[in-house]
C-alpha cells in the first residue's frame, strides 16, 4: 500500500513498473525465450510445447529449471483451455514488442520465437498435421533468416514435412506461407471435393486463387450448387478474381442448379463493373435461368439502375417474360 502512490498513471508506464518489481537482477533474460515464443506462437501453447520451442535454445534445459522459470512468469501468465499458457492481456504482449515504451531490458523479439517455434517443428516434422505444416512454414518464414525461400521450402523437405496434404483442411491466411507450401509440394487436387472448397476460401484474395490455379487447380470446378468459381467470384463482386478466371478459361456460360450463370449472379447482386466485363468477354446477355429470368430481369427486379442500363447498352432484349409472365419492366414497377 505504501506503493501506491508510486504506480505510473499510464498503461506503458504500469507495465514498466510492473516488471520492474517482478523481475529482480538478471530475472527478466532468463525467462525472456518463454515470452519469445508465446509471443510468435499462432496459437495457445501447452508447457509441454513451450518446453520443447525453448530447449531448442539451450539443450541443456531441464524440465525442472523450465517449471522454475514458469514459476517466476507466474504473476503475468495465466492458464488456458488446455493447460495452456497465455499471457495475462493482450497490451502487456504489444508493450513486450513495443521498443519505445518498454525499454532494451524488457524488449521481447518475436522473430526469436519464430526462431525456436520453427526448430521445434523441424524436430518433429514427420509427424506434424496439415495445421501444424502450415504454422511451421509460417514460423520458417517470421523467422528473419537471411535465405530464399526456395531454400526454406528445401528446409521442410530435408526434413520429411508432410507438406503435400498441408492444404487439405483450410487455406492458409498469409500468401507468403501458401506460396512456401505450394512451392514445397503442397498438392491440389482438382477433383476433391475438399480442395474445391479449400479453394473458395481464397476467392476474396487474387493472389491466392492464382497460385492454387498454378498448382492444378481446376478453373471450372464447381460446388455443391453447381456454381463455378467465376459465379461465385461474380456474386461476391470480387472483379479481380473474376477477371484472373476469365483470363484463365474459365467458361462463362456454365449454369448453377438453378440455371443461373456468373453473368445472372452479378447482374441479380448490383455489380456493375463485373457485368461489364463479362459482357465484353462475350457471355450470352439473354440467358434464362429455371424460373425464366435473364440478367435484366435480376438487375430490374433488385433495382440495379447501373446495371440494367450496361445491358441494355448491350443490346439486352426488354420483352423477355419469365416463368410468371414478367417482363423487366414489369419487375421494376
Amino acid at each position: 500500500l505504501r506503493e501506491i502512490r508510486d504506480i505510473p498513471g499510464t498503461l506503458n508506464g504500469l507495465y514498466l513498473w510492473l516488471c520492474q518489481r517482478l523481475f529482480v537482477r538478471k530475472q527478466f533474460a532468463k525467462v525472456q525465450p518463454i515470452l519469445n515464443v508465446i509471443l510468435a506462437a499462432c496459437r495457445p501453447l501447452s508447457t509441454i510445447e513451450l518446453f520443447h520451442a525453448v530447449w531448442t535454445k539451450n539443450m541443456l534445459l531441464t524440465m525442472e529449471d523450465f517449471q522454475r522459470k514458469l514459476d517466476v512468469l507466474s504473476k503475468v501468465l495465466v492458464e488456458g483451455l488446455g493447460n495452456t499458457k497465455i499471457l495475462f492481456h493482450y497490451s502487456f504482449a504489444e508493450w513486450l514488442l513495443d521498443v519505445k515504451h518498454c525499454t532494451q531490458k524488457y524488449l521481447c523479439n518475436a522473430a526469436e520465437g519464430h526462431r525456436m517455434l520453427a526448430m521445434s517443428h523441424t524436430c518433429r516434422a514427420k509427424e506434424l498435421t496439415p495445421v501444424e505444416v502450415q504454422e511451421f512454414a509460417l514460423h520458417l518464414i517470421h523467422s528473419n533468416l537471411q535465405i530464399t525461400s526456395s531454400e526454406l521450402a528445401l528446409w521442410m523437405i530435408w526434413n520429411g514435412t508432410c507438406v503435400k496434404d498441408s492444404l487439405c483442411t483450410v487455406i492458409p491466411k498469409e500468401q507468403e506461407v501458401l506460396q512456401l507450401l505450394v512451392k514445397a509440394g503442397a498438392h491440389v487436387d482438382s477433383e476433391d471435393d475438399r480442395t474445391c472448397c479449400i479453394v473458395r476460401q481464397a476467392l476474396e484474395r487474387e493472389d491466392s486463387i492464382r497460385t492454387l490455379l498454378d498448382n492444378g487447380a481446376s478453373v471450372n470446378q464447381c460446388d455443391s450448387n453447381g456454381r463455378t468459381l467465376l459465379a461465385n467470384a461474380a456474386y461476391s463482386g470480387n472483379l479481380d478474381v473474376v477477371n484472373l478466371l476469365v483470363s484463365r478459361g474459365s467458361d462463362l456460360e456454365i449454369e448453377d442448379a438453378n440455371g443461373q450463370t456468373a453473368l445472372t449472379l452479378a447482374a441479380r447482386q448490383g455489380h456493375v463493373k463485373v457485368v461489364n466485363c463479362l459482357i465484353g468477354c462475350g457471355t450470352n446477355i439473354n440467358h434464362c435461368d429455371h424460373d425464366g429470368w435473364t440478367a435484366l430481369r435480376s438487375a430490374a427486379w433488385g433495382g440495379h439502375t447501373e446495371v440494367v442500363s450496361a445491358l441494355l447498352y448491350a443490346g439486352a432484349k426488354v420483352d423477355c417474360a419469365d416463368a410468371d409472365s414478367r417482363t423487366a419492366l414489369r419487375a421494376a414497377a
